[in-house]
Order: C-alpha cells, then structure tokens, then sequence
C-alpha cells in the first residue's frame, strides 16, 4: 500500500482485533477490563499514528505539517476503527452471540462495585443495580450495525481526534 494512513490503519485495526480474539479465546471476561483497554487502546493508537505520521514524513522529504498530521492521524484511527468495528461486530454476532449477555452482565457488576466504592449503601447499591439493570436489558439482546457505525463515529471524535491533536503536535516538521 501506497498510502501510509490506509496501511497503517488497517494495520491498527488488524491489530486491535487479534488482540480482542486472543483474549476471548485466552479469557472471555478479559474483553470487559477496563484499565487494560485503555491502555493497551492507548499504546496501539500512538504506536500506529506515529508509524503512519513517519511515514508520510519521509515521503514528504522530511516535512509535514501541523494539519497534514492530524489529517493522517484521524483517518489513519477512523479506518482502524471501521477493521476492529467489523471484526467485533463478527464476534458478537457470528463467533460469539453470548458475549452480549457477559457484557451486560459486566456493566451490571460495574455499577454495583462503583456504588459501593462510594460508600453508598445496600438499599442504594440495590436501586443503582436495578435502574442499570433495566436500562441495559432495554438495549435488546444484540446490536445493529447502525450502533455500530455510531460507535465507529463517536470513537474517531472521542478518541481519534483527540490522540490525533497530540501526537501531531510532536510529529509535525517544518
């Protein structure tokens, strides 16, 4: 591949879904840890903006602009997150249709323990849980692609730009 945003991103991407199939297989409850996505999203994100920054550096004989690297930065994010979109959503809805019920399940337990970290008590704990409980079984047993693609858009927005703003601020050459 010629250009170093779709060649990284989808190298991004590919990436993100061999680690999300080596932990479902290693441990389906590894998928919903959270400290661990956040770091290893991080470390993936600036690994693979600053490959894809570099490389179009080089290209370019050595220059590359503020805008030009935040340009690549998000689509070289946004494509990653359309390839790991597309696996995940293969996973929970081919490979794996349970890993709905565990994710419920995980944003239940997570509410309990934030509640009681809080100190809050079991009478408060119990109506969180059941609120939490009845706002996530309303979300049905399964996703559609449009909450896919919702996903995909608030993550590159969230996520992407930000990441995206930072890392250009340190790989742009004048």
């Amino acid at each position: 591949m010629k250009n170093p945003m779709i060649k990284w991103g989808v190298y991004y991407g590919v990436a993100s879904s061999a680690l999300m199939f080596l932990l479902w297989v290693i441990n389906k409850d590894l998928l919903f840890n959270m400290a661990m996505g956040l770091v290893t999203s991080l470390a993936f994100a600036i690994a693979f903006l600053v490959l894809a920054m570099r490389e179009t550096r080089t290209i370019n004989e050595g220059y590359l602009g503020y805008g030009e690297a935040v340009k690549i930065g998000l689509g070289t994010f946004a494509i990653a997150a359309l390839v790991s979109g597309v696996f995940t959503f293969l996973l929970y809805n081919i490979i794996d249709g349970s890993l709905y019920d565990l994710e419920k399940a995980k944003a239940i337990e997570s509410v309990e323990k934030i509640a009681a970290s809080f100190g809050a008590s079991d009478e408060v704990i119990e109506d969180a849980v059941a609120e939490s409980r009845d706002a996530i079984e309303s979300m049905g047993s399964n996703k559609g692609i449009g909450t896919y693609l919702q996903e995909w858009l608030l993550s590159v927005i969230i996520y992407g730009l930000p990441c995206s703003l930072i890392i250009s601020a340190f790989m742009k050459k004048s």
